[in-house]
């Protein structure tokens, strides 16, 4: 099987293919409250997202996410097969971090690829079966969102 490298900058690519643009900012969207990030961790199946032209040739899209050896970052890697022969894997490489850590901890997080942090929040989550996941960045009078 043939394993791609993403050499983009993700967040240049959220801001540039993120295709939802938005009249007005973000809007202030409640996050998960006393979010566990411990047992957030593990490897997530995406069932559905907003279209971007970076994932319009991919399936099967993953995320892995497990705790550093700091105790304080968590390592990232999203995975996806490209359409459509479905033999290559394209893998992206990052960390995560909570936007705060203290008390009460929520979903807002921040991860980092290639360098450049963006938000990435857990909106809610059983931590078992499903989490909706959001990101938004504004951009003059409009928005991203992801």
């Amino acid at each position: 099987m043939n394993v791609l490298t993403f050499s983009l900058l993700l967040p240049l690519i959220y801001i540039v293919n993120a295709q939802i643009e938005i009249p007005g900012a973000c809007p202030a969207n409640a996050v998960q409250s006393n979010f566990n990030i411990s047992a957030y961790l593990g490897k997530w199946y995406e069932i559905k997202r907003y279209q971007t032209s970076f994932q319009q040739s991919g399936d099967c899209v993953t995320a892995q996410y497990a705790l550093n050896s700091d105790n304080a970052t968590i390592s990232v890697v999203n995975q996806m097969t490209i359409l459509p022969n479905k033999t290559a894997i394209l893998s992206i490489n990052g960390t995560g971090r909570l936007q705060s850590t203290e008390p009460p901890i929520d979903g807002r997080l921040f991860v980092n690829f290639f360098g450049n942090e963006s938000d990435y929040w857990v909106l809610n989550t059983d931590y078992n079966n499903y989490a909706v996941v959001w990101s938004c960045a504004n951009f003059g009078n409009n928005s991203m969102r992801m």
